[in-house]
């Protein structure tokens, strides 16, 4: 048995067809899921309406551990130990004697291998999670001749009995040079059209099977166009800059992920209520028929636990000192709260006048037009989960670690 886990970074849900409503046509990106995206999604398990948190490392530890942001500590995500969790897809394969490898872009640009064999040992999920699931001690092997390596199977593992995991994080989308230098939806468009042409040559390069292996498709976010993402590039933008364009980070354009599942015995389900990245641990866990991966749930019992639920919460990360990758103090914080229900929005906003908001759903939208309400007026399951989170037992640790945090980085570096 073969597992690939196939992540690309930055990809918007709403910019792939199978993932939105039928006829979706917003943006011009009818054809953007024709083909290899289409065919999984026909053939397999969908969760469209997927929330995760805007930013890769909450998501996609949220993914692996089946933890929801909050309880893995994730106010500050750049802190190490906020990511740390007991047990993880990946850890759990391992205990199952899976090989596993990790590949970073693999046939596109700065590809590496980072590569595990049986014999050694899985750390904690750690503050990057594609990067580093592995041990701190792992080999990293540049591939930069790929063709040549002496021994192609001890990377790949196409013929082996062994059972393994390969899991490919694709920076292609996200690092996509005409979408940086413009970012703007066409550039946008264009960038996902070379991503998905990439993912088809990748997994024709690791000899991909319909029939024998199991493909898992996820992103971790969309992308906001500009203005707002210069300030990850822009070290001269100050967090007032902020302030005017949040608003895009609670776009389901920003927040949905892409979560398809395909591989032999499984059959085509469309979850269409709203779920969030911490239920893709308990699908995977049900879905892929592996004995002892750790399931809690059947599959049709989970699909009915997602079906009963009133809303789902998610929350945004965002730098409360503007640029989140300069050297001051890299503190990240979740500073807007979103609850979905329906066909309805709810924001609880942490730095703006208005606290509260409600938006009516819209998968074209770009920037989300905000109607203030009264607290009053918000689900009681969203204002409880608030209450409980901005406690004084919730807040306590939470600050202590923000500031051990800044204190450590002030200390380290000259400003």
């Amino acid at each position: 048995m073969r597992i690939i886990w196939y992540m690309m970074d930055s990809l918007s849900a709403c910019k792939v067809r199978a993932c939105n409503t039928e006829g979706f046509n917003s943006h011009n990106n009818a054809d953007l899921a024709d083909g290899l995206m289409e065919e999984i999604a026909e053939n397999g398990i969908v969760l469209p309406y997927c929330y995760g948190y805007g930013e890769t490392l909450a998501s996609t530890s949220s993914m692996h551990t089946g933890r929801t942001a909050k309880e893995l500590r994730a106010d500050t995500p750049h802190d190490a130990k906020a990511y740390q969790a007991p047990s993880c897809f990946v850890e759990n394969l391992r205990q199952l004697d899976f090989r596993s490898a990790l590949y970073r872009n693999l046939l596109g640009e700065n590809y590496e291998l980072r590569f595990i064999g049986p014999s050694k040992k899985f750390n904690e999920l750690l503050h990057a999670p594609f990067e580093r699931v592995f041990c701190d001690g792992d080999p990293c092997l540049p591939l930069r001749e790929i063709e040549n390596l002496p021994n192609r199977e001890q990377y790949f593992f196409e013929r082996s009995e062994q059972p393994s995991f390969n899991l490919i994080h694709d920076m292609g989308l996200h690092d996509d040079p005409e979408w940086l230098e413009r970012g703007d939806m066409a550039s946008y468009t264009s960038s996902i059209k070379r991503a998905v042409g990439r993912m088809e040559d990748n997994l024709r390069f690791l000899n991909y099977s319909e029939a024998e292996d199991f493909l898992i498709v996820t992103s971790d976010h969309g992308l906001t166009l500009k203005p707002y993402d210069a300030m990850f590039f822009d070290p001269t933008l100050d967090a007032s800059e902020h302030s005017k364009s949040w608003p895009h980070l609670i776009t389901d354009f920003k927040l949905r992920c892409v979560f398809m599942l395909r591989g032999p015995g499984i059959s085509h389900q469309r979850i269409e209520s709203p779920a969030t990245v911490a239920d893709i641990l308990e699908l995977l866990n049900a879905a892929l028929p592996i004995e002892g991966l750790g399931q809690s749930l059947s599959l049709e019992n989970k699909i009915a636990e997602i079906d009963r639920r009133e809303g789902v919460i998610s929350s945004v990360s965002a730098s409360i000192y503007g640029n989140p990758f300069s050297d001051r103090f890299r503190l990240w914080h979740h500073s807007h709260f979103i609850y979905v229900q329906d066909q309805a929005k709810w924001v609880h906003s942490i730095g703006s006048d208005s606290k509260f908001f409600r938006i009516v759903l819209d998968d074209t939208a770009l920037q989300e037009t905000l109607l203030p309400v009264r607290p009053s007026e918000v689900p009681a399951e969203f204002r409880a989960y608030l209450k409980d989170y901005f406690s004084i037992k919730e807040e306590i640790p939470k600050l202590l670690k923000s500031w051990t945090h800044v204190l450590k980085n002030s200390r380290n570096r000259a400003y």
